[in-house]
């Protein structure tokens, strides 16, 4: 699928918007004509990211609900470190979250896909989408990897209790009675 052009997507939002506000003014009316977008498909039917190219999104738990594969946005240390691997990452301000895609001067130093009030996107290559099944504990040692070069640990007991002797301890007398 072909990326459209600017005013092809000012377009196509121009009518989502037009047609969301349509929907919010009348809820009874029913019109054959008329296609319900949501805002979930939003990035992939209205401004051409296709669907096989991965994405990271502070909605992410939206898109993956409604089954289009996402991964939660990034640390600001790795956004340009998922760009470069060709990660589109959509960003939608009233979210709030993560706090650096209201730093113009950080976010103008990437490839901007789209930009207007509501949404920004960044990104330009099409990175193969992979499951999105591995722990907190997992991915967060995977971006410390490449961010700073270590990882946490994964023991349970040492997480929770902040590193306390007790857990060596414990893990001592486990293997021991193993």
């Amino acid at each position: 699928m072909p990326i459209p052009t600017r005013s092809e997507v000012k377009e196509k939002i121009y009518h989502f918007l037009k047609q969301q506000n349509d929907l919010n003014l009348d809820h009874s009316r029913t019109n054959s004509n008329l296609q319900f977008v949501s805002v979930e498909n939003f990035a992939n039917e209205y401004l051409g990211i296709d669907e096989e190219c991965a994405l990271k999104t502070n909605l992410w738990v939206t898109y993956n609900y409604n089954g289009r594969t996402a991964e939660a946005f990034p640390r600001k240390e790795l956004v340009s470190y998922y760009l470069e691997e060709g990660y589109y990452m959509l960003f939608k301000y009233n979210a709030r979250e993560p706090e650096y895609m209201f730093n113009e001067t950080f976010m103008n130093q990437f490839p901007i896909y789209y930009e207007d009030e509501d949404y920004i996107i960044l990104g330009e290559g099409c990175a193969e989408i992979n499951d999105v099944d591995v722990s907190y504990i997992d991915r967060l040692n995977n971006d410390l990897l490449i961010a700073y070069n270590y990882t946490e640990t994964n023991d349970p007991c040492v997480l929770l209790m902040d590193g306390n002797q007790v857990c060596y301890f414990i893990d001592d007398v486990f293997e021991k009675i193993i």
